[in-house]
């Protein structure tokens, strides 16, 4: 979060550096040059972000490792001759359960690791690693160690799923947000100048580009030092030709296109 207020602070300073200029063609040269980098910056996008390794296979193998270690009884309840979606359901005979509401919300995730267990013979002489422990007391030592360590690794990938989310997802959108609410007005969702969000309405020039208005965005402070009734070339590219605002905002996306090519 700290870095989103950073470039949130940083682009309010930049807006304050553009300037009416009296001198030579284009007086906001560099403001300008920086404007074009936002701009290609929040047109843009990022590519996708990834975190390696994912730690869901060892999860996922604790699971079956805790499933198959379980007793036959709770074995049994899991019918892994189903297929997905089907078996992932719980069977309504356990609704009555008085911890129904619990195995519903982790059934998906049992029956899942029955059907892998099943599939690749977990805990049964067939299995290469893994075979079936036949003392009881040592099965069900085994299992509360396992048990215990699924529990910890659970919560872990809980946590873990919560900061992919947030570093692939959540703060990448955050920050394009930011930029476009920077560059183009509005609160993030804006991609394009218009009339509503990057200039404060289609009045006249005097009126749309006054002081009180100014900062509204970036894009607009550019359209409206760089048009208007007043010799904006100087503050502007000396290959752009202004657009007269003198009686009403026109033009703003053709406009804005010859300025950013510029």
């Amino acid at each position: 979060m700290a870095y989103v207020s950073y470039v949130i602070a940083f682009l309010a300073a930049f807006a304050a550096t553009i300037k009416q200029s009296s001198g030579t063609a284009d007086g906001n040269a560099k403001e300008h040059g920086v404007m074009c980098h936002l701009q290609a910056l929040a047109a843009s996008q990022a590519p996708a972000i990834k975190i390696e390794p994912d730690k869901g296979n060892t999860l996922q193998m604790l699971e079956e490792l805790n499933l198959s270690t379980s007793d036959d009884k709770w074995k049994a309840i899991f019918n892994t001759a189903l297929e997905a979606p089907a078996g992932e359901q719980m069977p309504k005979e356990h609704d009555a359960s008085p911890h129904a509401e619990q195995w519903r919300k982790a059934w998906k995730s049992w029956w899942t690791a029955a059907k892998s267990a099943s599939k690749n013979k977990l805990g049964t002489k067939e299995h290469g690693k893994y075979k079936g422990i036949q003392d009881e007391y040592q099965r069900q030592a085994a299992h509360a160690v396992i048990e215990q360590a699924t529990t910890q690794a659970q919560a872990l990938q809980a946590e873990y799923n919560i900061a992919k989310t947030q570093a692939t997802e959540t703060l990448p959108q955050q920050i394009q947000s930011e930029l476009n609410a920077a560059l183009y007005g509005g609160s993030g969702g804006v991609t394009a100048v218009d009339t509503g969000n990057t200039l404060k309405g289609a009045g006249r020039w005097a009126t749309t580009c006054s002081t009180a208005n100014a900062g509204t965005s970036i894009a607009g402070d550019f359209l409206c030092l760089c048009n208007g009734a007043d010799g904006g070339n100087n503050n502007c590219p000396g290959d752009y030709t202004q657009a007269d605002w003198s009686a009403g905002v026109s033009q703003t996306a053709t406009k804005w296109a010859a300025l950013t090519a510029t």
